[in-house]
């Protein structure tokens, strides 16, 4: 299991602005450890607006996480599966609320079946095609999806309005 995350980032706006990349806002929902410390610092720029254009902010983030774990991944000499496998979360680990559904590690153990049987090489920079190094590997992501309580009432008269 992993014991420690450490994910800090920055990113930039323009002053008054106080909007920004949230990239480490995935990290605290998508691997289980005991101790996790997420930072968003923000620098005041002198360029135009920020605003997304390639993806949401955790997107970005889980890049960097997620290259951690394929660096310990080669440093224990596995495929990524038995690393998220022993970081699994049982429970969301924001909330302690049970998964309705959870399937990342049977995503990873397909991947990982499928990187095997196409005879993925453990060391970087092993695979060539030609003169071109080849990359070869799985990740993992997460999308946030808040989900607000709701209310709805509904009073029907005798005639169906």
């Amino acid at each position: 299991m992993l014991q420690a995350v450490a994910h800090q980032s920055w990113s930039g706006n323009t002053p008054g602005e106080a909007s920004f990349e949230s990239a480490a806002s995935g990290d605290p929902n998508i691997y289980a450890t005991p101790n996790l410390m997420t930072a968003h610092r923000l620098a005041t720029l002198d360029l135009p607006v920020a605003s997304a254009m390639r993806a949401p902010g955790e997107a970005v983030g889980l890049l960097a996480l997620e290259c951690a774990m394929d660096e310990l991944a080669e440093t224990l000499g596995s495929i990524r599966s038995p690393c998220a496998s022993r970081s699994e979360p049982t429970v969301d680990p924001q909330s302690g609320k049970p998964f309705s559904t959870r399937t990342l590690v049977p995503c990873m153990q397909k991947g990982a079946e499928l990187l095997v049987g196409r005879k993925r090489l453990p060391q970087p920079g092993q695979m060539r095609d030609g003169e071109w190094l080849v990359g070869m590997g799985m990740s993992a992501a997460i999308r946030g999806n808040p989900m607000l309580a709701a209310k709805a009432r509904v009073s029907l008269d005798g005639a169906g309005v």
